[in-house]
């Protein structure tokens, strides 16, 4: 029997090692079936990781403390180490008279980025300290202008901050200045404000597979990115197509509608401001790491901010500061680097915010008496 089984050489027959080998490669089939996907795991978690790494580093440049909802907030009590600016205890720009148990009124809340919070002025020197300064000698002697501005934030971080807790300064009108980091969300594919909202925040939002998948997957949002970006560059028959990132331009829709909202619940008037720019003097990669648009690109993605800020309220609870500053926008006194006030483009601000607040307050005055 033994003889059968052998041929003259003494090596098994074919047929068991084409056994041995198929059962190798159906193993070896089955082991790249499940590497796949963990090597996919292992991409997304290494994507993940690297983000919320930068967003703890971003959130350090502000002098912040962690926020289970709001990813961080400024530290309460605090001098920032350039001496430029107070925290008070309620966690925002101003002294100890600028707390929720202040008496006074009106009672303006200034909400919005580093451009609301006055990043590189003094606090003399910010729009929220010159409003108050002005409206208190102009007729309004009471009136306190709280400065909840934090560098760094989304709009969807300024409306959980605004529901969550800056009610509590039971404001009578609401200063908006958002825009600036949406905006760029929307056009570098990786900015850091598109992750920072804290854990506590993401754990209560409706679950949802799809979304889960395609909205919050870092690494399909990098494949499409930079397939956005070589299509951009290489097979756009321009040489280049402005394109930018929808998602976060109707995140930033929505989340401007949901502050109108609560304004309203509240009682309280809400305006917004028309962030101005240097475009000559916005980095350029931000669209050239990104999708490689033009300037003329870029202008016209802020355009279609602009618009969504002027449609959210009626066209009086609009400031206007691009049209305020005009040509003077060039001058660092008055933009310091691109998008950031500097101290005379500050006093252009509180003047500007005085004469619309001022305009609408006496209307409403009127219509009281009649």
């Amino acid at each position: 029997m033994r003889a059968r089984n052998r041929d003259s050489e003494g090596k098994p027959p074919p047929r068991r090692r084409c056994e041995g080998a198929g059962r190798r490669r159906i193993i070896f089939r089955l082991l790249s079936v499940l590497l796949i996907p963990l090597l996919l795991l292992t991409a997304e978690g290494m994507l993940r990781l690297r983000r919320k790494w930068q967003a703890h580093a971003r959130g350090t440049v502000f002098w912040t403390e962690p926020d289970e909802y709001l990813g961080y907030r400024l530290k309460r009590n605090f001098f920032t180490p350039d001496g430029r600016a107070f925290i008070n205890a309620a966690g925002i720009r101003g002294d100890t008279s600028h707390l929720p148990e202040a008496r006074g009124r009106p009672r303006v809340l200034v909400i919005g980025n580093s451009c609301a919070f006055g990043a590189g002025c003094y606090d003399t020197e910010v729009f929220s300290f010159l409003l108050e300064k002005k409206l208190r000698s102009e007729g309004w002697p009471e009136a306190l202008v709280f400065n909840a501005g934090v560098g760094g934030y989304n709009s969807a971080q300024v409306r959980v901050y605004l529901e969550r807790e800056l009610w509590n300064f039971r404001p009578t009108d609401v200063v908006g200045y958002v825009g600036w980091n949406d905006l760029v969300t929307a056009t570098w594919p990786f900015y850091v404000p598109n992750v920072q909202l804290g854990p506590a925040f993401h754990r209560n939002q409706p679950f949802s597979l799809m979304a889960k998948l395609f909205d919050k997957s870092e690494l399909l949002y990098l494949i499409r990115s930079r397939w956005r970006l070589f299509n951009n560059r290489y097979l756009s028959p321009k040489g280049g197509t402005d394109v930018w990132n929808e998602k976060y331009i109707r995140d930033f829709e929505r989340n401007v509608d949901a502050m109108v909202g609560d304004a309203r619940k509240h009682g309280a008037e809400i305006y917004f401001i028309i962030p101005p720019m240097d475009l000559a003097r916005h980095p350029r990669y931000y669209s050239l790491e990104g999708y490689s648009y033009s300037d003329s690109g870029f202008f016209r993605l802020w355009e279609r901010f602009r618009r969504i800020l002027v449609s959210a309220v009626p066209r009086d609870h609009i400031i206007d500061l691009p049209a305020a500053l005009e040509d003077s926008v060039r001058d660092t006194d008055v933009i310091y680097d691109y998008n950031h006030l500097g101290p005379r483009g500050h006093i252009v601000a509180s003047e500007e915010i005085y004469r619309v607040l001022t305009r609408n307050w006496r209307k409403r005055r009127g219509r009281a008496k009649e």
